[in-house]
């Protein structure tokens, strides 16, 4: 009896030690919830590229983007959400209401901000995520025409250009907040839970009242004054086309250039060049820069790629201010004339027209797509093989990425080495199994 009475203590208090640490772990539930949040704020990301691998919480600064550049993870968005996060998780465990309401609003603050800089703040950023939009589109276009098909029509999240305007600033905020990422929707989660769960523990109707005016009133003083200068630029670009149906042509270029000098976003896009060289041109002005925009736009109008090209290639060489725009529509052009090329047969040409892509972009991911199969096509099987090596380091779609290792085992059949065939072709299928037939038809096959 002694021995069983023994045996039931110990099991007692090893209950009673678990029973302290249950209670315990539920009181402080806050910082275990907290702690993998702080973790996908960190760690995934805030603003989704459509095919490449960034920017996660880590590489996006609240003070600015430079494309390609690894900015200071302690001024990152990520970083700076982990700690609002920490914070709120001490306010909520010690019960200030009124300090986890403010950190709340203050989380919904950078989470607006974020959309903001890339809506308005830094243009570059919108700029490439919708180049990379619009590259997704002609990966999937490409696959669809040229590339061995697959039984059935598979869904794709991707919208493409046309689909995704920019054009007034209600649609650039749009724009931008279809390519926020997952990262900054657990910070917009996190921060309207503290802000509602802090402001109903207020115990006065009057004080919930302040706090719900005052984020408000934040919020929207932030939008307003991120969205100030774009407003005006696109209210001086309005006032540029006016005056340009009105037949005043040297007010339409001063409005036109002072929505550039306002907003960034114009000074990046064709659209408005083309308006000032159209009227350059009408006054035999032949000699600007706008109207080298206008004459090679007009050229790939009239199907003369090798023009606009050639054209566009003059002005990379002249506008140092410029240039990374003119490279990306340098880069978008000759890609176009690629698959022209591509399907019309020539393929060699088409291959030195995307080379030629990949000598002013070497990461530009349709070029790299296509030109994969067109080394395939022409016998450079290694070649074709060794490009799509590099292009899956940092390539994300996984339907993209499954046809390039479909891609990558014809080009090993081809070479004989049937065993990496058969582990390409199996990885295939493991990152896109849905209608996936040719990767499936393929590694049985091997």
């Amino acid at each position: 009896m002694k021995a069983v009475r023994w045996f039931l203590g110990v099991i007692l208090w090893f209950a009673g030690i678990g029973e302290a640490i249950l209670l315990w772990t539920l009181r402080q539930w806050a910082y275990f919830l907290a702690l993998p949040l702080m973790g996908l704020l960190l760690l995934t990301k805030w603003v989704a590229f459509t095919l490449s691998r960034q920017i996660q919480g880590l590489h996006l600064s609240v003070l600015g983007y430079i494309p390609g550049h690894h900015v200071n993870p302690l001024l990152s968005y990520g970083a700076v959400g982990a700690v609002l996060v920490a914070i709120a998780a001490l306010t909520y465990s010690l019960r200030y209401w009124r300090l986890l309401a403010c950190t709340g609003t203050i989380i919904l603050l950078v989470a607006l901000f974020a959309v903001m800089q890339v809506a308005f703040l830094h243009s570059s950023l919108l700029k490439d995520l919708q180049d990379e939009e619009i590259q997704a589109r002609g990966a999937a276009d490409f696959s669809k025409r040229y590339l061995p098909t697959n039984a059935g029509s598979e869904a794709s999240d991707v919208i493409g250009f046309k689909g995704l305007p920019t054009d007034t600033v209600w649609q650039r905020f749009v724009a931008a907040f279809y390519f926020m990422g997952f990262g900054w929707w657990v910070a917009v989660t996190c921060g309207l839970s503290a802000c509602i769960y802090g402001t109903s523990r207020i115990p006065t109707v009057g004080g919930r009242l302040r706090m719900l005016t005052g984020t408000g009133l934040a919020l929207a003083v932030l939008a307003g004054a991120c969205s100030a200068r774009p407003v005006l630029a696109h209210l001086a670009y309005v006032r540029g086309q006016q005056a340009e149906s009105k037949g005043d042509p040297g007010k339409a270029i001063n409005e036109y250039h002072q929505a550039m000098q306002l907003d960034a976003w114009y000074a990046i896009n064709t659209e408005i060049y083309q308006r000032i060289g159209a009227i350059d041109a009408n006054f035999g002005r032949f000699d600007t820069f706008a109207y080298g925009i206008y004459h090679a736009e007009l050229m790939i109008g009239e199907n003369n790629f090798a023009a606009a090209i050639a054209e566009y290639h003059r002005l990379v060489t002249t506008e140092g201010e410029h240039a990374n725009f003119l490279r990306a529509r340098t880069s978008e052009i000759s890609n176009a004339y690629g698959t022209q090329l591509y399907e019309a047969g020539a393929i060699g040409a088409a291959c030195t027209a995307w080379q030629n892509v990949l000598a002013l972009d070497p990461t530009h991911w349709l070029t790299l797509y296509c030109l994969s199969t067109a080394y395939f096509d022409t016998g450079r099987y290694q070649e074709s093989i060794d490009l799509i090596e590099g292009l899956l380091k940092g390539l994300a779609d996984p339907e993209l990425r499954a046809n390039l290792n479909s891609n990558m085992g014809d080009a090993y059949m081809r070479l004989g080495d049937y065993q990496h065939a058969h582990l390409a072709y199996r990885y295939s299928y493991l990152v896109d199994n849905i209608l996936n037939w040719r990767a499936l038809m393929s590694l049985v096959g091997s």
